[in-house]
């Protein structure tokens, strides 16, 4: 059996059932900057979302340009421009593929068509090109 020492009125026994200040306060620096941490890093996801969805964007623009290049549009040696709806600023040229005894001999005219597209993400200046080769009748580009 163990013997308690009887209770002295005036002095309190220390209690282990709280925090103290320092604990407390050492607790909210330590969210604070785990908070920091996690904010900083879903910003920087969000941001890289969006350069993504206009590098999309701006590739589909390109396809887009590529493929109606012979088909809904002529082949025409030279350059065409535009912008889209969203921003996207456009640029298609078409060259004719080859030296000129090289075209003489193919029966069918080769054509090089590349499209350009650039934005602004906010701080600088993307772009992306894409270059394929097109078939069309001789003499068509000109």
């Amino acid at each position: 059996m163990e013997i308690v020492p009887p209770r002295r009125k005036g002095k309190r026994r220390p209690r282990d059932d709280g925090f103290t200040l320092v604990e407390v306060i050492i607790s909210i620096a330590i969210l604070a900057g785990g908070l920091t941490v996690l904010l900083v890093a879903i910003s920087g996801g969000l941001r890289q979302g969006a350069r993504a969805e206009q590098r999309v964007l701006g590739g589909a623009l390109a396809q887009s340009l590529l493929a109606e290049m012979g088909a809904s549009v002529p082949l025409a040696i030279g350059e065409r421009s535009g912008q889209s709806a969203n921003g996207l600023r456009w640029r298609v040229t078409t060259q004719p593929f080859g030296d000129s005894a090289e075209r003489e001999a193919w029966p069918v005219g080769a054509y090089v068509v590349s499209a350009h597209v650039s934005w602004d993400d906010g701080a600088h200046e993307q772009s992306l090109a894409l270059t394929t080769l097109r078939l069309g009748r001789k003499g068509q580009g000109r």
